[in-house]
């Protein structure tokens, strides 16, 4: 996407030392903390002032080249890989106090100045930020601030976006503004301050920052209680926060969590669900708090508590939790980590965890549960091989039934780690028509969508001039004039199955244009083979999606990737569509597509057709079944007939060979009860060789026989 001249207009911006095409650089700024794949940027960029950030977006934006802030790389969720590639704009260079307004309790600082580095100069004047994430001694103030980023002094502290008064901000278009004020507070006009604060570096790039400080405490005291049963521990935390007790963090390690950091730590912690309480202010107040929290753990049947005020005590108790992660990291060598970090309201924390653990027993993959349990946040990690795509679908899977399940007890998919690419299909889930605002937001602030493309928003692409051409031009041979909504839905879904295709093995055809004709248009030319009512008509721009004459019941057998299926839902919305995979990875996929594009009244199947055929609220069903690139006529014949209703239709598509597999399939339509319609030859652009699509109807019921048991109609097809 850059070329030579890109290149040197950024050297002569920065200075040539402070651009890298080398691959170690290109490297180590493709990937964080989280479980997805690594992306290479095409250069990566240290800016050292406002002004340099300004000049490189203004050139990056007129060549709709796309920026990615990059600060620690310590992010979970994927927030900083740069999906499109293009320039990674590297802050953590940019990493000086400017000001300390020790009479104000204020701080101005520059992005990329470390959580810890900016506390142990603070500290000096008995003051701090209090935020406290988990990676404080790489986590930058700019990443805090784009992800909104907390950790375990939240319950009583809230998190960055309660300390940020004022920001820099550098615009796509290379517009520098100011936000916010250095009062404490302020009734004036749009809090935009919040906007930009937990906008993952996708509406502009924060130059400098205002903080709010608070003092040290006079004392800090800890305490470690241990409970035989998960529900007790989950009761006290309850009543500690009802109580009107204020920790300055009070967290939940599980007894499977407590088991690895005894190992990794060399600790002796009894491994039962463990609670951790932090409590600061005076002397006598942390004192009596402690005593209070103690009554309350016994009378929820704790089995121990100790106390430690010391700061060398302290340490050791509190090792535990903060080397929690950590701790299970260094357990599971080799293996990869699926983060979670959903927060549900406080009364609902402990079924959460429950949950949690019902997820990790049903699928059968390690889930760790853990976290900030006094503002219902909890921490997820689960344990998968990624070499074993059956194990690792079934981690993504457990993974997504949690977020929902937080989401459904009215929480949020994160609490603390943001979007990035790992959310992002739960946002429609969580926000509704408020992800529209949402949008419009972004489309008014970075309208040619350069800013960190492929975050937060589920459909999100960086803006070309020929989105999904092939397609819309192919779409026409059809008889369809695909509007802007529907080519954006194509576009991310050809995003998504890139990314996931690196991962799992989907489909040999992965380059933007060849998914758009062997893919794409090869599955939408089945619309040719529909009943004339059932055909969508030329669809003007203006209409989202087009809506067919009568409610369609459709079922798609071998789906794959989704095709032809999807493709079809995208151009029938009010259809009710069935997806029939039997490969685990594929179906988590199918899950997530379907998600990711908000489509409604889609059912992923994990099961084979031949068992689905027998199933009385599928047999005889559908009027409408298609099968692509699954087997011979003969055997999808059995496959899909099954599933067919009287009058029903049956669309295969299929290549040079159709007329001969039609022959070689007779037997099986008149066993089955299909007759054929048309084998109706199709000419598409970008496919060479001549394609067909067989259509049969279904004109008798199937015997109760067929589809025979699995793995038969494939090794002796009824010919």
């Amino acid at each position: 996407m850059l070329n030579d001249s890109d290149i040197a207009r950024l050297e002569a911006i920065v200075g040539q030392a402070n651009v890298s095409v080398r691959k170690a650089d290109l490297e180590a700024h493709s990937i964080d903390e989280s479980w997805f794949e690594p992306h290479l940027p095409d250069v990566v960029v240290w800016p050292s002032s406002t002004e340099h950030i300004a000049a490189i977006l203004r050139h990056a934006n007129e060549r709709r080249i796309p920026v990615v802030p990059w600060s620690g790389g310590s992010s979970l969720e994927g927030n900083p890989i740069p999906v499109h590639g293009g320039i990674i704009l590297a802050m953590y260079r940019m990493d000086k106090i400017l000001e300390i307004r020790e009479d104000d309790l204020q701080v101005v600082v520059q992005p990329g100045i470390v959580y810890d580095n900016l506390n142990a100069q603070l500290r000096r004047l008995g003051l701090y930020f209090p935020p406290a994430p988990g990676s404080a001694d790489v986590a930058t103030i700019g990443g805090m601030v784009a992800n909104n980023s907390s950790g375990m002094r939240a319950v009583k502290y809230g998190g960055t976006r309660d300390y940020v008064l004022k920001l820099v901000v550098v615009l796509p278009n290379g517009e520098v503004i100011t936000v916010g004020s250095n009062a404490r507070k302020s009734s004036s006009g749009y809090d935009l301050v919040s906007l930009f604060v937990g906008s993952e570096g996708t509406l502009g790039v924060v130059s400098e920052i205002t903080l709010r400080l608070i003092g040290l405490p006079e004392k800090v005291g800890v305490a470690v209680a241990v409970f035989d049963g998960l529900n007790d521990a989950t009761d006290a935390i309850y009543e500690c926060i009802r109580s009107g007790l204020t920790p300055s963090a009070i967290e939940l390690l599980d007894a499977a969590t407590v088991r690895v950091t005894n190992q990794q730590q060399g600790l002796s912690l009894r491994e039962t669900p463990t609670l951790f309480a932090e409590f600061d202010g005076s002397e006598s107040a942390v004192e009596e708090q402690l005593e209070f929290l103690r009554e309350l753990c016994e009378e929820s049947h704790c089995i121990d508590f100790q106390v430690a005020t010391s700061a060398e005590a302290r340490e050791k108790l509190w090792a535990a939790r903060k080397e929690a992660r950590e701790s299970i990291k260094q357990s599971h060598p080799g293996q990869t980590m699926i983060s979670g970090d959903v927060c549900v309201p406080i009364s609902r924390f402990g079924e959460m965890v429950a949950f949690v653990h019902e997820v990790s027993e049903r699928s059968g993959v390690l889930i760790y549960a853990f976290g900030h349990a006094g503002d219902g946040n909890l921490h997820t990690e689960t344990i998968v091989r990624r070499e074993d795509p059956e194990e690792f679908a079934r981690g993504l899977r457990a993974t997504e039934e949690i977020i929902e399940h937080a989401i459904d007890l009215g929480g949020t998919a994160t609490g603390e780690h943001g979007v990035g690419l790992g959310k992002r299909q739960f946002m429609r889930k969580e926000h509704g028509a408020s992800l529209e605002v949402m949008r419009a937001i972004k489309h008014l602030l970075d309208p040619n969508g350069i800013m960190n493309p492929g975050k937060i928003f589920p459909d999100t692409y960086l803006r070309r001039t020929n989105v999904m051409e092939l397609l819309r031009e192919g779409a026409k041979t059809l008889g369809l004039t695909l509007g802007p909504k529907h080519l954006a839905a194509f576009e991310t879904y050809y995003r998504e199955l890139e990314s996931w295709n690196r991962r799992f093995n989907l489909t040999a055809i992965t380059g933007y244009e060849d998914v758009q004709c062997k893919h794409f248009l090869d599955s939408l030319s089945c619309l040719l083979a529909l009943p004339q009512e059932d055909k969508p008509s030329v669809i003007p721009d203006t209409v989202p999606l087009q809506r067919s004459a009568r409610r369609l019941w459709c079922l798609d057998v071998g789906s794959g990737a989704g095709f032809p299926g999807l493709p079809l839902k995208i151009m029938l919305p009010e259809a009710k569509m069935t997806l029939v995979e039997a490969t685990g990875k594929k179906v988590v996929f199918l899950r997530h597509i379907v998600q990711v594009l908000g489509l409604q009244d889609v059912e992923v199947l994990h099961a084979r057709a031949e068992d689905v055929g027998h199933m009385p609220e599928h047999r005889e069903c559908y009027d409408l079944v298609t099968a692509r690139a699954v087997a011979h006529l003969a055997v999808v014949a059995e496959y899909c007939l099954p599933l067919c209703r009287l009058g029903g239709r049956v669309v295969v598509p299929k290549g040079e060979d159709a007329h001969e597999e039609v022959q070689a399939a007779q037997r099986a339509l008149a066993e089955l009860g299909g007759t054929l319609v048309d084998v109706k030859p199709v000419s598409l652009p970008g496919i060479p060789g001549r394609r067909y699509l067989v259509v049969l109807d279904k004109v008798a019921r199937t015997p109760e026989n067929y589809p025979r048991r699995a793995g038969i109609p494939s090794k002796r097809p009824l010919r």
